[in-house]
């Protein structure tokens, strides 16, 4: 590893003084912490110009830097496979939108994993591996203790009536309760408080936090936006939000001196997917940004520190890695033995941080996946880039503008070939995870539709935007079934054809700007009739004057069915209905 130049000088973490140094427990803890939407260029410590994260590069001035570390496009594939070890088409959870969001039931994760070997584990911050599906939820995945938003952004139709990432109503082990401040504070709060009972009651822990920030809305505490002001809105704010998690990563790291645990907890920071605002900035000079096959929308910086840990001295990594090496990885770290018959995609990176050394890692094929669609990937290789038919050599040409398919048709035919193999092994998990119903009343959105047009955000539900899809269902039990049918979720006290007022969030900076603006007015819609059909039965009702939902009951056998919900307007015009609660009634099994 050579070490990585440019870097800001340890003295910002040195000088925060450790109060005590035990002797190292046999298994370290371990803190993975994620930014939401944060690329490779929105750091200062990779040359961006203006953006200043002087924690992170700190951080990264302690720690193995991977630089051609990747990750999925895309949030929802990154967590799962982090979690699993598994490719995102392998462990279900392969898209943000629709039912592909569904992490598998049965799938062991890596809280599973911690928790089983005595570990206190918890989750702080945006989970989007299944909403608060029951059996799907983080509570219920390994983490003892869970506090999270659900799906994408705070303005995701799933989540708490008009949270704005400012005293929001979350989820907590399943039950909404409110918690006071801006979300990144709040995540960071609940850590050092875990951290410091963990501390008090001597137990190793494991805790997971996928902040948030900067993934939109663009919501930020106003003083961290002082130094980018001179910027356009977008960008001023998202800049903002970074520069919270790199404050509250900071204070947070001092915690662990503090508390004489830094030697003793291997600290891991990556992303989750390329940038979604920082392009026009600073792109590290790669092609493409969120949602891209090329680098930029997946090669993110990785940065792992144990101090304790008698790892390789800081430095950069070059090696080709992914984010399915992080769980064999870690619990190679801490000398814990995987699960009898595990079989991950990702490999252990123990050797390379121990020794250096990892020599099967140079000839190695990395495949990056966008959605369930065959052709919709790269294939990694050296220095080679295959996109879905194109061919970039990155050391003459790192931005990927030059397309050598047609001068290298043997090179682009073997990555070919990589990719159908790779894909053979993995079709055979694409079958859909269906919903649960009947465990207990649970709430499906626009935004969870299996396929078709999706109404996933409140700028889409205040506009009255319409699309029409279904929902892939398993009835758990028999019984009598009640499905209530809405145009705004329960909370929010509206009426089906009421509209809703504009909502001012908590930083006003934003408000105004139709196209960026998370909260516009809500408009009304002449609704006339509402519909449901669970399989081959349907039901259909008028739509009263102050109506707030349409219920529909139904006598279900247990099983997998479909669940189809609409509303019809004045002008017959069906849609899909935007928010379904379902449950089964008392007494009816």
């Amino acid at each position: 590893m050579a070490v990585a130049a440019g870097l800001v000088a340890l003295a910002l973490l040195a000088c925060l003084a450790e109060t005590a140094r035990p002797d190292l427990q046999p298994s370290p803890n371990v803190v993975v912490v994620m930014t939401d939407d944060q690329g490779y260029g929105d750091f200062s410590l990779t040359g961006n110009p203006i953006l200043r994260t002087p924690n992170l590069d700190a951080l990264a001035a302690e720690s193995a830097w991977f630089t051609d570390f990747h990750v999925a496009p895309s949030c929802t594939a990154t967590r799962g496979q982090l979690l699993t070890g598994l490719d995102s088409l392998r462990n279900g959870a392969s898209s943000p939108h629709g039912q592909r969001h569904l992490l598998k039931r049965g799938l062991r994760t890596m809280a599973d994993e911690f928790a089983e070997r005595g570990y206190r584990t918890a989750l702080y911050g945006k989970w989007h591996l299944g909403g608060n599906t029951p059996g799907h939820r983080p509570h219920e995945r390994g983490f003892q203790d869970a506090v999270h938003y659900l799906r994408g952004g705070v303005q995701s139709l799933p989540n708490y009536w008009n949270s704005d990432l400012q005293d929001d109503y979350l989820l907590h082990n399943g039950s909404y309760e409110r918690f006071d401040g801006y979300a990144t504070d709040v995540w960071f709060d609940l850590a050092e408080a875990f951290v410091r009972q963990r501390r008090e009651d001597g137990e190793p822990f494991f805790l997971y936090l996928p902040l948030n920030a900067p993934h939109g809305p663009l919501l930020a505490p106003d003083r961290y936006r002082e130094p980018y002001r001179h910027l356009d809105k977008e960008t001023a704010t998202f800049f903002a939000m970074i520069a919270t998690v790199d404050d509250r990563l900071g204070r947070f790291v001092a915690l662990l001196y503090e508390l004489g645990l830094r030697d003793s907890t291997i600290v891991v920071f990556l992303t989750d997917n390329g940038t979604a605002n920082g392009e026009a900035v600073f792109s590290a000079g790669m092609r493409g940004k969120k949602g891209s096959l090329y680098d930029g929308g997946h090669r993110v910086p990785l940065f792992v520190s144990w101090p304790g840990g008698q790892l390789q001295p800081p430095g950069t990594v070059d090696a080709l890695t992914h984010v399915q090496d992080l769980l064999p990885t870690l619990l190679d770290l801490c000398d814990l033995d995987p699960p009898q018959g595990a079989q991950y995609d990702g490999v252990s990176l123990a050797s390379l941080l121990r020794t250096g050394k990892q020599p099967e890692l140079q000839e190695r094929v990395v495949v990056v996946q966008q959605s369930d669609q065959k052709g919709r990937g790269a294939v990694l290789w050296r220095d080679w880039r295959w996109v879905g038919g194109e061919l970039y050599d990155l050391s003459e040409d790192p931005a990927q503008m030059r397309d050598l398919a047609g001068e290298r048709p043997d090179l682009t035919a073997k990555l070919a070939g990589d990719y159908e193999q790779w894909w053979a092994g993995v079709e055979l998990g694409l079958e859909l995870e269906p919903y649960p119903v009947g465990m207990e009343p649970q709430m499906l959105t626009s935004y969870d539709w299996w396929h078709g047009p999706r109404v996933y955000n409140w700028p889409h539900l205040r506009r009255g935007e319409r699309g029409q899809g279904r929902f892939a269902v398993r009835v758990e039990r028999p019984g009598r079934y009640r499905v209530a049918l809405r145009r705004w979720p329960r909370e929010s006290g509206l009426g089906i054809r009421s509209p809703a007022e504009r909502y001012v969030a908590s930083d006003p900076y934003m408000a105004g700007d139709p196209r960026i603006e998370a909260f516009p007015p809500g408009r009304a819609l002449d609704i006339l009739e509402a519909g449901s059909r669970f399989g081959a039965v349907e039901r259909r009702k008028a739509v009263e004057d102050g109506a707030q939902e349409i219920e529909f009951d139904f006598v279900l056998e247990a099983g997998l069915t479909e669940l189809e919900t609409w509303f019809v307007d004045r002008d017959g015009e069906q849609f899909g209905a935007y928010y379904a609660y379902v449950e089964q009634m008392e007494g009816s099994e």
